[in-house]
Order: structure tokens, then sequence, then C-alpha cells
């Protein structure tokens, strides 16, 4: 999905936050200049982790508008920088 996402410009929206601690996923984001949206709650469930996005689309429409790559963490009110730090 991370390859499919790049190819066609897409943001990468991901439930699992540690997509940025794994090597090869990391990589993957970098190498494609990936834009990752991931939530930080890992025990939302379905409606929420739907909210959640939903409540922050206007926020993740902005902030794709940047080349990646990066990551995003996208909680109930806001979005917060994870990786890279700046």
């Amino acid at each position: 999905m991370v390859a499919l996402a790049d190819e066609r410009g897409w943001a990468y929206l991901s439930k699992d936050d540690r997509i940025r601690r794994r090597p090869a996923e990391l990589q993957a984001l970098i190498d494609g200049g990936v834009r990752a949206f991931c939530l930080t709650n890992g025990n939302l469930g379905f409606d929420e982790q739907a909210e959640w996005f939903v409540r922050n689309r206007h926020r993740i429409i902005q902030r794709r508008r940047k080349p990646g790559p990066y990551v995003y963490g996208v909680y109930r009110d806001r979005l917060g920088k994870l990786w890279p730090r700046d």
C-alpha cells in the first residue's frame, strides 16, 4: 500500500503509527517520499478511527500539499508531526 500511495500521489492513512519505527517500512516511506497520516491510539474501534480521520480531513488535506516523506500522528482534534523530528 505504501508503494501505491507513492505511485498515485496519495496521502497514506494508517491505524498503526509504528510504521516509522520499522526499518523496511520507514525506508519505503523515504524512498517514495510518502506523506503518511497515522492514528495515535491503537485501542480505537472502527467508528472512532473513522471519526478521527474525518474530523481531521481538512488538516490532512492541507498538510499533504507539502512534499514528503513525513509521518503525522492523527489525534482526536489535531495532527502532530511524528517523523522526521525537526
